[in-house]
Order: structure tokens, then sequence, then C-alpha cells
């Protein structure tokens, strides 16, 4: 008797439990980003973590073909970037190149960076190609589309 009495208390209780509710908007994962959506030029601005947050101001420009985006320094020539899409990031890597910093030294430069309202923001790691010991600076950019 026992036996049964614990398996119709097991379903009524399970009858009065509340239906699957859809998920909210608060529910769904961010939409994943595409090069669609970053395509355009950039006007970007990098501060680096370093004493005396040094600015950079440069453009970054390309469509849905990866092998279409560039970064464009102050007084340079356009450079590939080397650009990936995963999920809500953006990855991209440039270099080697002559440092913006330090003139004379080659630098490799990794960045993450997401859009929010609009906004491209972001982190750098710099990666200085020299035996001292601030080889390697952290750095934060952000940038808008350029109408």
């Amino acid at each position: 008797m026992r036996p049964i009495a614990i398996l119709a208390l097991a379903a009524i209780v399970g009858s009065c439990a509340p239906a699957d509710q859809p998920a909210t908007e608060q529910d769904a994962a961010a939409p994943a980003l595409t090069l669609a959506a970053l395509a355009g030029t950039w006007t970007m601005q990098t501060v680096l973590d370093t004493p005396d947050s040094t600015v950079v101001d440069y453009t970054m420009s390309g469509g849905d073909d990866p092998g279409s985006w560039t970064i464009t320094l102050p007084d340079r020539d356009p450079m590939p970037v080397r650009i990936t899409v995963a999920g809500d990031s953006v990855v991209f890597d440039i270099g080697p190149f002559e440092s913006v910093i330090r003139a004379g030294v080659m630098t490799v430069t990794r960045g993450v960076g997401r859009l929010s309202e609009g906004r491209m923001i972001g982190t750098l790691i710099v990666h200085y190609e020299t035996t001292e010991p601030d080889s390697v600076v952290y750095a934060r950019f952000e940038g808008s589309r350029t109408p």
C-alpha cells in the first residue's frame, strides 16, 4: 500500500509542476557576430596600459571576406589583418610590423572585441620583439563605424 501512495503522490506533484515557459529575451543567447555585421570602416583608438597611457588612432576596414580586412596606422600604408569571428566576439591578429611607439622595434598584436551599442570595444596584447623586460603591453581599444 505504501509504494502505491508514494507513486500517487509523485504523480500529483508532477502534474502540478509549471509547464515549460518559452525563453525570454533575457534568457536568449546573444546572436552570433558576423563579418557582414562588422563590414565597413572603423575609426579606432587604442590606449596602451603604460605609465603615460599612450594613445594611437587608426582606421580598420573590411567586408564579409576575412581576407579583405586592413588596418591603417598613422603615416603608414594599410596592413592586412587576420580576422575571425566566434560567437559574439571578433579576434584579430596584426603583424609583425614596426611599432608606432617604439621606433625600429617589431611587434605583433592580438585583439579581441565585441560590439556594444554600435561601438567596437575590446582589449589588445602587444608583443614587442625585444629582450627588454617590458616586451608585452596590454591595451584597450574602442571605435565607431565611419559613416
